[in-house]
């Protein structure tokens, strides 16, 4: 990446998250360069920032083509992953992904495939994926098991609510046709997972990548590089705990019109979130709390 930008290069750049407890999410990867190469134009695209008025990235889907010039770095997450076909030509001068496993090997090949133009892509991939469907099981009997167990502890505490009956009348049978449709999907993603590089890897060369592998030969790079960008979400989320601390308290009211909006401005977005936290814990938040919340602590 550095390498790249030292040269000049225009970059497009794939990755797995947008928040700032991600080491490389878009919003991470975007202030590290944004602090490293000040004079660059940076566009991040992702599910935040279009449908952000007066964001750079907003609507940005509807031209796409013409609005992505304007820029020396574009990082995107899947929300581009789709539907969308960046055909310029010659502006661009390489791809890069940074996948850490949440996606699925299409999502990945997919991102990848956006930008048309016969470039040079230059991937990092985890060797096993992060995320799983279920209980994990590449099995489809044990994850059929699993999820029918799941649901009949759930209707089990439902039983001993007040609810209606009639709200318990549940098809809980796991072999109709739907379950079994999700199931079969579902052992399918899982067991890539497990070979998650050499999945994507396999599925490129299928498609017709001409594959090239590379080692830095000091070691010492990449674990000064790995600090640095760990100490680089440190901060960017102590940055965005302290910016949704000081958000003001909201009524019921405003966080139900809040959260029925489709546009939203970044006060927005943090004031709802300061709600949320707010009405999960029931007492006046902090943030170390905030990112506490962030890391599972619920």
């Amino acid at each position: 990446l550095y390498r790249l930008l030292d040269n000049e290069k225009k970059l497009f750049i794939c990755c797995s998250g947008k928040k700032a407890k991600s080491t490389y999410s878009a919003i991470n990867l975007a202030k590290k360069i944004k602090k490293k190469y000040p004079h660059l134009n940076i566009c991040t695209v992702d599910a935040d920032t279009v449908v952000e008025p007066r964001n750079e990235a907003y609507l940005i889907t509807e031209d796409i083509n013409n609005r992505l010039k304007n820029y020396d770095v574009v990082i995107t997450t899947s929300v581009l992953e789709t539907g969308v076909s960046i055909d310029i030509k010659n502006h661009f001068d390489a791809v890069l992904g940074f996948f850490s496993g949440n996606h699925t090997v299409d999502t990945v090949c997919q991102m990848i495939e956006r930008v048309r133009d016969n470039i040079p892509r230059y991937l990092y991939i985890n060797k096993m994926g992060l995320s799983s469907i279920g209980n994990g099981s590449n099995s489809l009997r044990s994850l059929l098991f699993s999820t029918h167990k799941k649901t009949k502890a759930i209707i089990g505490e439902l039983t001993q609510s007040d609810l209606n009956q009639d709200l318990l009348e549940i098809d809980v049978n796991p072999c109709n046709d739907s379950l079994m449709a999700w199931a079969k999907r579902a052992t399918f993603i899982n067991s890539q997972k497990y070979y998650y590089r050499d999945e994507i890897l396999e599925k490129l060369e299928n498609d017709g990548y001409e594959l090239s592998f590379f080692e830095v030969e000091d070691k010492n790079i990449v674990d000064n590089i790995k600090t640095d960008m760990k100490n680089n979400k440190l901060a960017s989320q102590h940055d965005e705990a302290i910016e949704i601390c000081s958000k003001p308290s909201i009524s019921e009211q405003e966080l139900d019109n809040l959260q029925m909006k489709k546009t939203k401005t970044r006060d927005e977005r943090l004031t709802e979130e300061k709600a949320i936290i707010e009405r999960k814990y029931l007492i006046d938040i902090s943030p170390d709390l905030v990112k506490l919340n962030d890391d599972g602590f619920y």
